[in-house]
């Protein structure tokens, strides 16, 4: 199975303050923001860019200037994208709720930048920040980089690095047990949680946790495929296990 390292970048709630401006504007800035949803949800990054600018000129708001961001992010602007986050989360007019959120972004466009160190400051303390309404989404974060770098040791060969390996999938999995307990509907989290296990060789755990996902979600593939290697795994293992008892 190929694994697909990702990030979830939350889009901001589309809100304004807008009371000095003409009736005529506000309306524009909220036409402006809507197609702007609606290209970014076909994909059409650069398009949504361009009508979220012209929003953000009519109503320059942290939160304009935030969608503006994610959108850069969007178009692997890396760099210009954290000028902005940075710029935002340091507004005072910017909200606590709107700088919890935009550090969430912003520590997403850092580890793009493989500034990882302060990527995983961010999401440890956004996971403690009465702020932040989604303190499952920085665990989840946080075990997707623990994950990663334990896949990027186990591909080495020596056996210091295996080791080193499987104290990154205890790690990965105890961060992703965070999210889940925080909310019990995170299937990614539940899925990445058995793939953890599975690396550990702990089968039926992943297997329990598998189930519950295709209960959930009965189509989802990943799932099924995973549990038809674990069920392959145990099968093996209690094989091995009954022929070490025949042979004493």
């Amino acid at each position: 199975m190929k694994l697909k390292f990702f990030i979830y970048i939350i889009f901001l709630p589309l809100m304004f303050g807008c009371a000095k401006q003409k009736k005529t504007n506000l309306k524009l800035a909220v036409n402006y923001l809507k197609e702007a949803a609606i290209e970014a949800e076909a994909g059409n990054f650069a398009k949504a860019y361009n009508l979220a600018e012209q929003a953000y000129k009519i109503d320059p708001t942290p939160q304009n200037a935030a969608l503006k961001a994610t959108l850069l992010y969007q178009l692997k602007k890396f760099d210009e994208s954290a000028i902005l986050f940075k710029k935002i989360i340091d507004d005072p007019k910017t909200s606590n709720y709107i700088r919890s959120d935009v550090k969430n972004n912003y520590a997403c466009n850092l580890l793009c930048l493989n500034r990882k160190e302060e990527a995983k400051q961010i999401w440890h303390d956004l996971a403690m920040d009465k702020n932040y309404l989604s303190p499952e989404v920085a665990w989840f974060n946080l075990g997707l980089m623990e994950f990663s770098e334990g896949i990027t040791e186990k591909r080495d060969p020596a056996e210091n690095k295996q080791i080193h390996a499987n104290i990154k999938f205890t790690n990965s999995a105890n961060l992703f047990s965070k999210a889940v307990d925080i909310a019990s509907n995170y299937i990614d989290a539940y899925f990445y949680l058995a793939l953890c296990q599975a690396h550990l060789k702990q089968f039926e755990h992943a297997k329990d946790n598998l189930l519950l996902i295709i209960s959930k979600i009965p189509e989802h593939t990943p799932a099924k495929q995973l549990l038809a290697k674990i069920d392959e795994e145990i099968t093996k293992s209690r094989q091995e296990s009954s022929t070490q008892t025949f042979t004493r």
